[in-house]
């Protein structure tokens, strides 16, 4: 029988680890084991490629209360509400972006902790991202001199090689859809996001928990010692991770917390 670990944070990703896209809903039995994990003195900090608008869209805010969260793969970092990181985007940088990307008649989302909004009118590769993800349609409008942390362009990878010319020089494209990538002079990393928290919190390593199903969680299951894939990852990412729970619609969270003895 396995010893009960030492387990004082858990990492949690969102889409299907904790949203289901197939059936369009949480798993509402792993949030319910989450919150005991809370009981039991665990924190429970939310790690996802979303931005915090769009988690509060979904619904997750309205379900549970994470004690933290790592948002838009590790670029901000909120600790019970309060900010304690941020990497943000010059305002430089973000009009040279911003002309690149209506030079091709394409299309971004601008987002910073106050505010989002949409830079071109071509809304094609837009509403394929948005209904995917159940995100609200923000404003168009044009950046100013807003604060921003990060931007999402709206595009087919055809134009990622000519979009680089145009862009600044130590900017990189992360694409993650064939419909939508991540723009930034920074490589987003949930690990990174992970390790800022941790240090934060004054937690080691072998004191936490990732979970997760993706590409993107690479990087976070390297920064634990507990690393999970859920049962519906790609093979890819399960070979990542030290353990492999349950599918999402069998409530893989719930049976890893059962398995680590956290509930």
């Amino acid at each position: 029988m396995m010893n009960k670990p030492t387990i004082k944070a858990i990492f949690v990703d969102i889409d299907w680890t904790l949203y289901d896209h197939k059936h369009h809903c949480f798993d509402f039995k792993s949030i319910k084991a989450l919150k005991k994990a809370q009981e039991n003195g665990v924190l429970v900090i939310l790690s996802t490629a979303r931005i915090i608008h769009t988690c509060n869209e979904l619904g997750i805010f309205k379900e549970m209360t994470p004690d933290g969260g790592i948002y838009s793969n590790g670029i901000v970092l909120l600790y019970k509400n309060e900010p304690i990181y941020a990497h943000t985007i010059s305002k430089e940088n973000c009009l040279l972006v911003q002309d690149a990307i209506l030079k091709y008649n394409l299309n971004a989302e601008f987002c910073g902790p106050d505010e989002k909004f949409l830079i071109g009118e071509n809304l094609k590769d837009v509403l394929i991202q948005f209904e995917y993800f159940k995100e609200e349609m923000p404003i168009i409008k044009k950046y100013t001199n807003e604060t921003i942390t990060s931007i999402e362009l709206f595009g087919t990878k055809e134009f990622d090689e000519a979009l680089k010319k145009d862009l600044p020089k130590d900017f990189h494209i992360f694409r993650f859809t064939d419909h939508a990538c991540d723009i930034n002079n920074v490589e987003a990393l949930k690990g990174d996001g992970v390790k800022r928290m941790l240090e934060y919190l004054k937690i080691s390593p072998d004191e936490a928990m990732a979970i997760g199903d993706d590409d993107v969680d690479i990087s976070m299951f390297d920064s634990v010692k507990y690393s999970v894939a859920m049962g519906n990852a790609p093979d890819r990412i399960k070979k990542h991770a030290k353990y492999v729970t349950y599918k999402i619609h069998h409530h893989g969270i719930k049976h890893a917390l059962k398995h680590f003895k956290i509930i």
